[in-house]
């Protein structure tokens, strides 16, 4: 009989507080989740600041991009400026 009443204790306190610590669950994942997302932003954010410092020391002041593969691009300002010129013409 005492386990009866402890088995339908539990399942009630389960019941009851279930969906409580289904939302403390949620709440974790999604500041797992966004904490993830800042550290992959500020990661991008570094690649990139690496990527601009190494495109002024190699070619000058220019635009930094990446093609489909991944690998950076670093367009020269003054190509920049002639391709804008032609283009007005």
């Amino acid at each position: 009989m005492l386990v009866l009443c402890l088995v339908g204790l539990i399942a009630w306190l389960l019941a009851y507080f279930g969906p409580w610590l289904d939302d403390i669950d949620a709440a974790t994942t999604s500041a797992i989740t966004a904490a993830d997302a800042e550290r992959q932003a500020q990661a991008e954010f570094h690649k990139d600041l690496a990527a601009a410092k190494l495109c002024r020391e190699t070619v000058g002041e220019s635009l930094v991009s990446w093609n489909a593969d991944g690998e950076l691009v670093c367009i020269p300002r003054g190509y920049i400026k002639r391709r804008n010129q032609l283009a007005s013409n």
